[in-house]
């Protein structure tokens, strides 16, 4: 299978380049305070975004919310699944910086489509189905294999919904309840 190496390959390069400066101001957070979750203590966290509740009603199942590693500029926040052990949703909120990332993750997938374009003969929008979301933040890009993406002002969302339940109807009003609360 082919374009399922070359999918796997894309993804990685995209999910590298969308990470590769993940404070969003290239500089260096390591003075800062950690808290007990790899959050600077005092810093914005991307689980207060996202209830437990909120995930439960869309996966039907408990979730147990694992915050991840975050900075001043950034958090990341995982929704598993406790019966399934699914990892249903995850979450990086770009508090600052969010332009300059929103660039990375479009130069990746620009990278990414070219490199299935040449390699396979096929356009990677076929496979990952990316596309604009309208009246979402100032702009949105929705998709069901690679992050889908959200900026509003100078912050941005990116979000894995991979296994979430019937993503593509969750996805607006999951995104709204979190544009409501950055």
């Amino acid at each position: 299978m082919r374009i399922e190496r070359w999918a796997g390959l894309a993804l990685c390069c995209a999910l590298a380049a969308c990470g590769g400066s993940e404070s969003g101001d290239g500089g260096d957070d390591a003075g800062a305070a950690e808290g007990a979750a790899g959050t600077p203590s005092g810093a914005r966290s991307a689980c207060d975004l996202v209830t437990a509740a909120e995930m439960q009603a869309i996966t039907g199942e408990p979730v147990e919310v694992r915050p991840g590693e975050g900075a001043a500029t950034y958090s990341k926040c995982e929704y598993w699944g406790t019966v399934n052990e699914v990892p249903y949703f995850s979450l990086t909120a770009y508090w600052s910086g969010g332009r300059e990332q929103w660039e990375i993750h479009a130069s990746a997938m620009g990278l990414a489509a070219d490199l299935f374009r040449e390699a396979e003969g096929v356009e990677l929008d076929s496979i990952v189905q990316a596309g604009p979301v309208a009246g979402l933040g100032d702009a949105a890009i929705y998709a069901d294999l690679t992050p889908a993406v959200v900026l509003r002002g100078d912050q941005m969302l990116e979000m894995y919904l991979f296994y979430l339940p019937d993503a593509k109807r969750n996805f607006r009003p999951l995104t709204e309840k979190i544009l409501a609360r950055l």
